[in-house]
């Protein structure tokens, strides 16, 4: 007794007194009490702290839907639709290369599906020039012909060629302007007409397409 004497304190006293009385006075045996000793819904969510369940503790089954989950999935898919049919907010078909209004499309050039002219080359040029387009190529106005009804007259091209002859000591050179001509049997046939400023006929002009 007398050692047990020798380490009570006043603040070992209260503190038993203390612990008595929150037991409502009765004495309680500490013991480990295991899960299945828990009846079920017998603890309530105001002797769970907040954020301290895991998933391992939470059978995950018995969880309803997350409120507005659904709306916001459909939100998601809606937002996931829109970004994949429009680029930089507008619908992908913007992006598509397309020809001008009123000019038809052949491969990677947009032409005039009605003839201009008849006029010398350096006019043709210079009205395609002003109407920002050119006068096609030779490739290119075969593919216009290609889409073509029926067989095609000449029309001018780009291409010119150079030729150059003697008159006495002096040689001159004289630049020829191309055109192109359709076969009946379809066949594009490429000629030039001597200097460009002598022949007058018919052409049209031509673009890229895009977007």
């Amino acid at each position: 007794m007398s050692r047990l004497r020798a380490h009570l304190t006043y603040a070992n006293v209260m503190a038993t007194i203390a612990v008595f009385l929150a037991l409502g006075g009765s004495a309680y045996a500490v013991t480990s009490i295991s899960g299945s000793q828990i009846k079920n819904r017998s603890i309530s969510a105001r002797k769970v702290a907040v954020d301290t369940l895991t998933g391992r503790e939470i059978r995950e089954s018995s969880l309803g839907t997350v409120p507005n989950a659904t709306q916001a999935q459909r939100s998601r898919r809606a937002d996931t639709a829109t970004n994949a049919t429009n680029l930089a907010g507008q619908p992908s078909a913007s992006y598509r290369l397309h020809c001008p209004t009123g000019l038809q499309r052949a491969a990677d050039v947009c032409f005039e599906t009605r003839k201009r002219g008849p006029a010398t080359w350096p006019d043709a040029l210079k009205t395609c020039a002003r109407a920002q387009r050119r006068l096609p190529d030779a490739a290119e106005l075969a593919l216009v012909y290609d889409h073509s009804d029926a067989s095609q007259s000449f029309e001018w091209i780009t291409a010119t060629s150079e030729d150059s002859y003697n008159t006495g000591a002096t040689r001159t050179y004289s630049e020829n302007a191309a055109m192109l001509l359709q076969t009946p049997t379809r066949d594009p046939v490429a000629a030039a007409i001597g200097q460009g400023t002598g022949g007058i006929i018919s052409y049209r002009c031509v673009t890229s397409p895009t977007n």
